[in-house]
């Protein structure tokens, strides 16, 4: 018995959508697309029984009635087909989980975030009283920090937030170029914090 056709008459007659019959069937609509397409085939009695029992079929238009016909082992070819899938479950198991540890990985902490962000601070309410040259090359440090970072490897959260602080940074040297009166830098910071941001 052709299941996949049988799926897609009583769908087409009932008017049921794949996510309809899959309700009713307890399979999951992909299944019942791939069925649908030839792409799978029901071959294991206990879910071909679930499937007429949830269409309602009666028993003597089965045509596997309980009992009648003894369960068949697979076949070698069916055997190392479920092998090969299951050989790349694992495979892409192993891919997933290799990428998942890639991203948790980082070359930040919190606390050193955290300390980026208290020393900009510091800088920006100093620039007001303290002389500009130490202030302007512990600005140009900390932005190198954080350029450097950058460059490394850190979770997504962390990287926007290495972007705030990098951007900050240099709007900070952009407004210090301005009162220097070095036009040309200040537009150049400008155009990385924009980019960072």
């Amino acid at each position: 018995m052709d299941f996949g056709r049988v799926s897609r008459l009583v769908r087409q007659y009932a008017g049921l959508r794949q996510d309809d019959l899959a309700h009713l069937t307890g399979f999951s609509q992909g299944y019942l697309s791939q069925l649908e397409s030839g792409a799978r085939r029901l071959t294991r009695v206990d879910k071909t029984q679930a499937f007429l029992n949830a269409l309602d079929v009666p028993v003597e238009l089965r045509p596997l009635a309980p009992g009648s016909a003894p369960v068949r082992k697979a076949s070698e070819p069916e055997r190392d087909e479920a092998d090969h899938l299951r050989s790349l479950a694992t495979g892409a198991a192993q891919s997933s989980s290799e990428f998942a540890e890639f991203m948790s990985s980082s070359n930040v902490s919190a606390d050193e975030l955290e300390q980026f962000g208290f020393a900009l601070a510091r800088i920006a309410t100093d620039y007001v009283h303290a002389p500009l040259l130490p202030l302007f090359t512990e600005l140009v440090t900390v932005r190198d920090e954080l350029f450097d970072r950058l460059q490394g490897r850190q979770r997504p959260q962390q990287s926007r937030e290495l972007f705030m602080l990098a951007g900050t940074a240099c709007l900070l040297l952009a407004h210090a170029s301005q009162n220097l009166g070095e036009q040309a830098s200040a537009m150049a910071q400008i155009r990385t914090a924009r980019m960072c941001a």
